[in-house]
């Protein structure tokens, strides 16, 4: 045999053990893409344009439609005929109708008697933004830096539908500066609703899931949320419990209140399973209320995180796999792919924390019977813009 016949024929060796290389890469990526994929379809999802969950239809409407917001008028189901409230709260009622004779509907949901009222939900002034041209465009050029992800807690039990957001938390990703913040917004804050009275921020949430919050939070705050990610009580206490619990620091009366109802904490670092990292994320009657228990819920966040960060790939894809049955979303496999790489790629060491209203602009009233925090929306909208996008 010639050397050139040589020559080709160890090429042609060549050739097949690359074309051989090549297609094994090619399985293993198509096996890994089928995991990912199928870990991926794990996660629940929800349409924001429809109604979510089961298809609940057992609420009647049992009110004689007058303005005294006793509970026993319960509000229309999904098959409200006006098609505004879609929702499954069992405490929706119906405290009036409109010129055109649709329903009003309100929560069921005061602390105290209305007689108590501070002021009159209409005497609630809104100073809502208008942005010039200019400002649209520069507003257009920071949000394509920033991804807005809603972390929202719900209020629901085994057998319950759709119920109020108990937590809300705006994880924003900043593409720029490779930072990761969380924003609480207190529950309390008494709020404008598109197509509803105006509420606490939660009850959007019961009234029209994922896409009324969403609006509702862009009304009030000027934020546009593009994903959210649910989970309920069973669902967070599961993925606490499968962490292994969570090392809580707790201040002497949050101990006092937790001893006093029969648990045996110190002061300093406590382990907590899920039941009571749960209890520590919704303790609301001590210290100062709201504003400490979405402090406690971002204890929780970046607890978790601290605990997640330096894993390695394998064993974070295996929480995440045994993770999203607990979660809801209205993310495609595509957007989460695109996210979570995102945040791979920025190396992140910690996650930096706010709340808002922040102190000095929020007021306390009663309206409704229901006590609220009113915020300054002018001063929080100007917080949230330094705070996501540093402008």
């Amino acid at each position: 045999m010639s050397k050139k016949d040589k020559d080709k024929k160890k090429m042609a060796a060549w050739k097949k053990a690359l074309i051989t290389i090549l297609a094994l890469l090619l399985v293993l990526a198509g096996s890994l893409f089928a995991v990912v994929w199928t870990t991926l379809n794990k996660i629940n999802r929800v349409n924001p344009d429809t109604i979510e969950y089961e298809s609940r239809t057992d609420i009647n409407n049992n009110g004689s439609g007058d303005n005294s917001g006793n509970s026993g008028n319960s509000g229309n189901s999904s098959d409200d005929s006006d098609g505004e409230y879609n929702g499954y709260f069992e405490d929706i009622i119906i405290i009036g109708y409109d010129e055109n004779g649709k329903p009003i509907y309100d929560l069921n949901d005061a602390d105290v008697d209305p007689s108590e009222d501070t002021i009159k939900s209409e005497d609630v002034e809104w100073e809502n933004e208008e942005l010039s041209e200019e400002e649209e465009k520069q507003r257009e050029k920071e949000e394509s830096n920033v991804v807005n992800i809603l972390l929202i807690g719900q209020d629901r039990r085994p057998g319950q539908g759709r119920q109020r957001s108990d937590s809300m938390m705006i994880a924003s990703i900043n593409k720029s500066a490779k930072t990761v913040t969380i924003t609480s917004i207190l529950r309390d804050s008494y709020v404008q609703i598109p197509g509803y009275l105006d509420n606490r921020v939660n009850a959007a949430y019961a009234y029209g899931g994922m896409k009324l919050l969403d609006e509702t939070i862009r009304l009030n705050f000027g934020i546009e949320i593009d994903a959210n990610i649910e989970v309920d009580f069973d669902g967070f206490k599961a993925i606490i419990n499968r962490l292994g619990g969570v090392d809580i620091a707790l201040k002497d009366y949050e101990v006092n209140y937790y001893n006093s109802k029969g648990h045996n904490f110190v002061v300093g670092y406590n382990h907590l399973n899920g039941d009571q990292a749960l209890m520590y994320a919704r303790t609301r009657y001590v210290g100062r209320h709201d504003i400490e228990r979405t402090q406690r819920q971002r204890t929780i966040v970046t607890t978790v995180f601290n605990m997640l960060k330096d894993e390695d790939p394998v064993t974070l894809f295996g929480l995440i796999n045994e993770f999203f049955p607990y979660l809801t979303t209205d993310m495609s496999n595509s957007d989460i792919i695109y996210y979570a790489t995102l945040i791979m790629g920025m190396n992140l060491q910690e996650l930096q924390t706010y709340r808002i209203p922040a102190d000095g602009c929020f007021r306390y009233e009663t309206i409704r019977g229901k006590k609220v925090t009113v915020p300054d929306l002018p001063a929080c909208r100007r917080d949230l813009r330094r705070i996501i996008y540093g402008s």
